[in-house]
């Protein structure tokens, strides 16, 4: 099913909460993200969307290659974001913005956005390349769980009880192999329900940007 196709898992998408884009290199996390961010704008154009680069002196050079409703931010509180916004950071600003870094502080912290986003209408959605440094119990509602194609050595270092999830996904992925590209699809959980669903990349998504933001997760 396409991205742009009425869905209520789809549709949960777009509501106050966190979303998880998790997924292998080179995979496409970063195209949806900002695909989703693109679908938001065109179907509430007053909502302030963003992204946060962990450098500040890459701001403006990505900036450059995003549209005009983007706001750049290289500092992390969703407190001071204006209500109803949406933002994409990735896991190296996640835990850049956190004050004496620690890995497992990052789900903490993930937990008390989740409250804050919900509490102000705001839409986080955060790129990882795995669940094993996030803790999932500080999460009840508010979450989309959006997996792309993930190595299956990769699964050997994930949480026993993530481990069928994703597995199952991925298995899922390989038998789509036959008839399309499995960066194309990405599986989405969520409160509404599951699935497999096929998206595009966003309109202004280029090379430059592609390489520009993977130097910004390192």
């Amino acid at each position: 099913m396409n991205m742009d196709e009425p869905n209520p898992v789809l549709f949960h998408l777009f509501d106050p909460g966190i979303v998880l884009v998790v997924g292998s290199m080179r995979q496409g996390k970063t195209a949806f993200a900002f695909r989703l961010c693109e679908q938001i704008h065109n179907i509430t154009p007053s909502r302030p969307i963003g992204c946060y680069a962990v450098d500040p002196s890459r701001n403006d050079y990505i900036g450059s290659l995003l549209p005009s409703y983007f706001s750049i931010r290289s500092s992390l509180d969703m407190r001071d974001l204006p209500l109803n916004s949406v933002y994409v950071c990735d896991e190296a600003t996640l835990w850049a913005n956190s004050k004496n870094f620690k890995k497992g502080e990052a789900a903490e912290k993930l937990a008390n956005d989740l409250a804050t986003t919900c509490q102000r209408g705001q839409t986080l959605i955060v790129i990882i390349q795995s669940l094993a440094l996030l803790q999932l119990d500080y999460f009840r509602m508010g979450v989309s769980l959006v997996i792309k194609y993930i190595n299956p050595v990769s699964l050997e270092f994930e949480r026993d009880r993530l481990v069928r999830i994703l597995s199952s996904a991925v298995y899922g992925f390989d038998q789509f192999n036959h008839t399309v590209n499995p960066k194309s699809l990405f599986y989405l959980i969520n409160d509404e329900g599951y699935g497999y669903f096929r998206n595009i990349v966003p309109s202004f998504w280029s090379d430059a940007l592609s390489k520009a933001w993977s130097l910004n997760e390192r």
